[in-house]
């Protein structure tokens, strides 16, 4: 008995030792169901220091001109409305740069430095609003964790923490909206926000007029992507 226990046991996990401090388990023995580590958030539910809308405007306050005009926090490309990056160590930030709310947002995940680049689920958001921000922490940062492929296998993994060379980050969406402008909206440009001159009559660039350029830029990017758009200048 013990025997056969024992040549079962390859069996059922293959094992590969990534680093020191991270390990990944693959199985397709269907028996093997794990709790798995998604995590499911929902923004009411999320801590204040850890959501945000950007470009705020407040009756009596608006977000500050060196935030709107520093380009590290504040810019976007209209390939890429849904923005996510590594913060720090620990977060990630996703960013909506759509003026409406988004629902159903998911992040995924893909090991790199092993070669897994098959994404795998690791958090569903239930809603973002219109410009709406959070920081996430996922749960295999310095905590033993277990998510599902595509095709099936499960990972068990932990890292102790956040680096563009070993992990990659991807945001999916099934909100019709932005799926809308996601797939018509064909070119790519890069926004970001500076002030005019100093001496000039024009001022500064505010949050208020930030807003503004983030729904005409959006438009103008869907408007120059459209069928119609290229019929009437390629005819």
């Amino acid at each position: 008995m013990m025997n056969n226990l024992l040549k079962c046991i390859p069996l059922l996990f293959s094992l590969i030792f990534v680093s020191c401090t991270t390990e990944i388990h693959e199985t397709n023995i269907l028996p093997y169901s794990p709790e798995l580590s998604v995590d499911s958030l929902k923004y009411n539910d999320i801590s204040d220091d850890s959501k945000r809308t950007i470009l705020y405007v407040d009756k009596n306050r608006m977000e500050s001109n060196d935030t709107v005009v520093n380009n590290q926090l504040r810019s976007f490309n209209t390939k890429e409305l849904l923005q996510l990056r590594i913060y720090d160590d620990r977060t990630v930030r996703l960013t909506s740069w759509v003026c409406e709310a988004i629902h159903d947002v998911s992040i995924y995940c893909s090991l790199q430095n092993i070669g897994m680049d098959e994404p795998f689920l690791i958090a569903h958001i239930d809603s973002l609003p219109a410009l709406g921000q959070i920081d996430y922490t996922p749960s295999f940062v310095n905590d033993q964790s277990i998510y599902q492929t595509a095709d099936g296998k499960y990972i068990d993994f932990e890292l102790p923490y956040l680096k563009s060379d070993d992990v990659k980050f991807t945001v999916s969406s099934n909100d019709s909206l932005y799926n809308k402008l996601q797939n018509e909206i064909k070119v790519s440009w890069n926004l970001s926000f500076s002030n005019y001159h100093l001496n000039s009559s024009w001022g500064t660039m505010d949050a208020i007029y930030a807003r503004e350029w983030v729904v005409m830029i959006t438009n103008l990017a869907y408007m120059v992507s459209s069928p119609e758009m290229n019929q009437s200048y390629c005819a």
